[in-house]
């Protein structure tokens, strides 16, 4: 029963994220509609960090959960 209940608030808060990200896998986020399947990486400069969206997506996976504690 408290293994259903934690898959059914997970569901929830994936459902949640989606409504307010375009993707829930990483590689959509960090390039929408650019993504490839590409093995050559980008040079990790600060630029290319600087574009990275990946603490705003934190910020609003950790929202939603919070959010879902009550």
């Amino acid at each position: 029963e408290a293994k259903q209940r934690c898959y059914q608030v997970v569901q929830q808060i994936i459902a949640e994220f989606k409504e307010n990200n375009p993707s829930i896998v990483c590689r959509e986020l960090l390039s929408p509609g650019t993504a490839t399947t590409n093995p050559v990486p980008e040079r990790r400069t600060e630029e290319y960090y600087k574009k990275r969206p990946c603490a705003d997506m934190v910020a609003s996976a950790v929202r939603i959960f919070l959010e879902s504690l009550g």
